[in-house]
C-alpha cells in the first residue's frame, strides 16, 4: 500500500478540484488511492468470547489470608473425652450444612495460632497438609499425644472472599445501571470472567475495547475485549486474575470524534454512535458553507498518514468521492 501512495502521490500534480474556480488543496484524489486508506479499522474489530477471560481453578483448595478453618485437634483446641464442637457452614450453597472444629481464622501473614503449638505457615497449602503439619506437631514437636492416638482434622469453614470494585461504563450507554459496585468474588472464580459476570455481564456492543484492571498493589493491565480476526490477543491468566483490593473498569464504547481547519475553523465533532457521516456532510456541521474542495488527512493504521484529496462538488454527485469520515480525520477547507 505504501508503493501505491508513494505513486499516486507523484503522479497527482498541482491540479486542484476546480484549477481556475478557487484554490486547490493537496493531496491525492480519492480515484488514484488504494481501498485501504479508506477502510475502517475498528470494523474489522470483532468481540472475544466471553470465556477467554476465565482463569483454569486449581485442582485444590489453597489456603490463604481470611480463610477460616475447622481444626480438630485433641489437647489442643478439643479434648478426646468431650464432644467435638460443630460450626455452621454459611455458605447455602456448600455441599456441606456443617462441619466439626473450632473455627480458626488466617491470618494476614498466611498463619494460624493454635494453643501450645508454634504459628504454622498454611499459605499455599492445602488442608490436608496442613493437617499434616498439625499432627506432626502434636505427636513428635510438642509430644501432647502418642504416636497413633492424635486425632486431627482440617476443614475449610468459611472461604475467603476478593472484593472488587467493577465499574461499568458498558452498561449506561445501554440504558441499564452503570455505577460502580463491589462484587465478592470465590477463590478459584477471582478472575476477569465472574467479575464482568457478577457486575452485569459480559460487555456488550456498547462496550469499549477494552477493560482496564487498576491493581490494588500499583499498576494497571489492559485487557482487549475486541480483536481482529486472525489475530488473537495477547494476555495471560495472571493479568486476569484478580485480588482483593483491584479495580475493574469497562468504559463505554467512543464514537469518536473528527477535526476541522481552515474555512471551517478549528473544530472538534462527534462521530455518530450508528451509521456512517460521510465528507460532504461532516464539512456541513462545521460551517464549511458553499466550499467546494478539501482535504481529508488521514492517518493509517502503520502510523503514517495520507492527505486524500476531495473535490466537494463532484461528491454530491458520485457517492464514492464523498468517501465516509473516520475517527481522528482533519479535514481542511481551504
Amino acid at each position: 500500500m505504501t508503493r501505491l501512495i508513494a505513486a499516486a502521490l507523484a503522479a497527482a500534480g498541482a491540479v486542484g478540484c476546480h484549477a481556475v474556480r478557487h484554490p486547490a488543496p493537496d493531496g491525492i484524489p480519492v480515484r488514484r488511492l488504494p481501498d485501504e486508506v479508506f477502510a475502517d479499522p475498528a470494523a474489522d474489530l470483532r468481540r472475544l468470547p466471553p470465556d477467554l477471560f476465565r482463569v483454569t481453578p486449581p485442582a485444590e483448595y489453597r489456603l490463604d489470608r481470611g480463610d477460616v478453618l475447622a481444626v480438630v485437634a485433641d489437647e489442643v483446641v478439643t479434648r478426646a473425652d468431650q464432644p467435638v464442637p460443630v460450626q455452621p457452614v454459611p455458605d447455602p450453597t456448600a455441599t456441606r450444612a456443617a462441619v466439626p472444629g473450632v473455627p480458626v481464622p488466617v491470618a494476614d501473614d498466611g498463619t494460624i495460632l493454635l494453643p501450645l503449638l508454634d504459628p504454622i505457615d498454611v499459605r499455599g497449602r492445602t488442608p490436608a497438609e496442613v493437617r499434616a503439619l498439625i499432627a506432626d506437631q502434636v505427636v513428635n514437636k510438642k509430644r501432647l499425644v502418642v504416636p497413633g492416638k492424635e486425632r486431627v482434622l482440617v476443614e475449610v469453614l468459611r472461604p475467603r472472599r476478593y472484593r472488587v470494585e467493577v465499574v461499568r461504563e458498558d452498561l449506561a450507554a445501554a440504558g441499564e445501571n452503570g455505577t460502580a459496585a463491589p462484587v465478592l468474588l470465590e477463590p478459584g472464580r477471582n478472575d476477569l470472567f465472574h467479575a464482568l459476570v457478577l457486575s452485569g455481564g459480559p460487555p456488550g456492543p456498547d462496550a469499549g475495547d477494552e477493560a482496564v484492571i487498576r491493581r490494588a498493589g500499583g499498576g494497571l493491565v489492559r485487557v482487549p475485549l475486541r480483536a481482529r480476526p486472525g489475530h488473537p490477543p495477547l494476555f495471560a491468566e495472571a493479568d486476569l486474575t484478580l485480588e482483593d483490593g483491584d479495580a475493574v473498569h469497562v468504559a463505554a464504547r467512543c464514537p469518536g470524534v473528527y477535526y476541522t481547519s481552515g474555512r471551517c475553523g478549528s473544530g472538534e465533532f462527534p462521530l455518530p454512535a450508528g451509521g456512517e457521516l460521510r465528507v460532504v456532510e461532516a464539512v456541513a456541521r462545521a460551517g464549511g458553507g458553499r466550499a467546494v474542495c478539501a482535504t481529508v488527512v488521514r492517518r493509517l493504521a502503520n502510523g503514517q498518514s495520507v492527505r486524500v484529496r476531495i473535490d466537494l462538488d463532484e461528491a454530491l454527485r458520485d457517492g464514492r468521492e464523498n468517501i465516509p469520515v473516520r475517527a481522528g480525520d482533519v479535514i481542511v477547507v481551504p
